[in-house]
């Protein structure tokens, strides 16, 4: 029995690895024909899919103090690699974003055509030339997790409404990914409270997240969830469709 797994986390199963395809590929006309999925992602996407390990949803503790670091040119290759093998194990429908999706400029529907290669390559580019932002948690040497935050006018695809204050005094904080097997040890709230401390000392004025109220799952509660928020003192501010809009200012 073949078996993926989608990014809205249903299971797609076919007799063997090659009905796969159309299995998944009749799943995406069926439940996200909105998206218009092309033949193209679907290829991509299985591949990305094929060359993770799947977590085995056991737990491990931290192999040691998480320490978080900037993302820069230098650590593109700790970067990729995470992506490339470690940050989806358990969402695997999610792999082909590589943290590029708000970055992206060509709009929703351009987006919606992209391959996990392209945005691959794209991702790897910014980060090289230092235009791509965010942070990395570290623990054994190794990375175990994830932030991308960045200045709110170099996220073209957010859209979280206006803020009273202007883009420039903004940074938003969009994703956070941590290695299943690390999870509920500490590791997006330590990464929260050095980007936030980070950004305040770059100059930003305000810092700025859109957590789910009730995700349904981890994949969902990628922004984060909003009691680490409160708990780091963010303040609730508002809503913006399914999101609550928090900030802390420095």
């Amino acid at each position: 029995m073949a078996r993926t797994v989608c990014m809205c986390r249903t299971e797609i199963t076919a007799a063997e690895d090659s009905e796969l395809f159309a299995a998944m590929r009749a799943h995406c006309d069926s439940a996200h024909a909105d998206l218009k999925i092309t033949d193209e992602q679907i290829r991509h996407n299985l591949a990305v899919m094929a060359a993770m390990s799947p977590w085995d949803d056991r737990t491990a503790p931290l192999p040691g103090p998480v320490e978080v670091r900037p993302l820069t040119p230098e650590r593109q290759r700790d970067f990729l690699d995470y992506f490339d093998r470690e940050a989806f194990t358990d969402n695997p429908g999610w792999a082909s974003c590589y943290c590029f999706y708000y970055r992206f400029d060509g709009g929703q529907e351009a987006w919606n055509k992209r391959n996990a290669e392209q945005n691959r390559a794209a991702q790897s580019a910014a980060i090289e030339a230092g235009e791509a932002s965010g942070y990395l948690a570290y623990s054994g040497g190794r990375v175990v997790g994830w932030c991308h935050a960045a200045p709110r006018g170099d996220l073209p695809l957010l859209d979280a409404g206006q803020t009273a204050e202007g883009d420039d005094s903004i940074a938003s904080i969009v994703c956070f990914n941590v290695k299943p097997a690390h999870r509920g040890q500490g590791v997006a709230s330590t990464l929260l409270a050095s980007a936030a401390a980070d950004l305040f000392t770059k100059g930003f004025s305000v810092v700025e997240a859109y957590p789910l109220e009730s995700p349904r799952d981890n994949g969902q509660a990628y922004h984060g969830p909003l009691a680490m928020y409160l708990e780091a003192g963010f303040e609730r501010v508002g809503e913006q469709g399914h999101y609550v809009v928090v900030r802390k200012r420095a």
